[in-house]
């Protein structure tokens, strides 16, 4: 089904299953970069904080204390958010976890720390093969859409300077938030023991406030 405000919603009833699951597909990806790495740093970007759940660990924390685990990927024409958590726990793990889609803090201080988690993750995946051989062959593509950096680093978003540069890198990237993670490009899933009813009448007490 659709919620009023567009979002594509599909709900799938497991019974007696002990976890419950949920995740949003953003209809944005790399390949709509304006910076190398915009896409994939915006991803993380959303985690840090909202206004409602404004802690930066508080998310973690709660499914860390309710056998939950979550993770995130951007490929060139999607972006994917997606965690798992303790069936009793969906609610809560639900109201924590939309609001980083309804109002996301985007602070400037915790967007130069987060430019050094991407870039850490960058130098972690030069050293793996697969990787490696995947941005030959992009570079060999020559100048398409799909020959991007995505993953993106320090150099690449700050110019080096993470520091100096996060405010600049905070104002392009709330550009790029606001322009695609918007109703109309978003797809959700939900998947618990939880009857249709109930997870229809989750999704939209918590995820029909996003607006464009």
């Amino acid at each position: 089904f659709r919620l009023s405000n567009g979002i594509e919603v599909t709900c799938v009833t497991v019974k007696n299953s002990e976890k419950a699951a949920a995740a949003m597909s953003i209809r944005a990806g790399a390949e709509d970069d304006t910076l190398s790495g915009l896409a994939h740093f915006t991803e993380h970007a959303v985690f840090l904080g909202s206004e409602k759940f404004p802690v930066e660990s508080a998310f973690k924390a709660h499914l860390s204390r309710n056998g939950g685990s979550s993770n995130g990927g951007t490929s060139m024409d999607m972006t994917t958010f997606k965690f798992e958590v303790k069936s009793n726990a969906f609610h809560s793990t639900l109201d924590i976890w939309s609001n980083f889609f309804v109002k996301p803090l985007f602070r400037d201080e915790a967007i130069g720390r987060e430019v050094m988690a991407v870039t850490a993750e960058d130098s972690k995946n030069r050293i793996m093969d697969g990787r490696r051989k995947l941005q030959v062959i992009k570079d060999l593509m020559g100048s398409t859409n799909w020959a991007k950096f995505s993953t993106g680093n320090v150099h690449t978003l700050c110019y080096g300077e993470a520091e100096k540069n996060s405010e600049d890198l905070a104002k392009i990237m709330k550009r790029f938030h606001n322009l695609n993670y918007t109703p109309g490009r978003m797809s959700l899933a939900l998947c618990g023991p939880q009857s249709l009813y109930e997870l229809q009448s989750m999704t939209e007490k918590y995820f029909s406030s996003i607006t464009d």
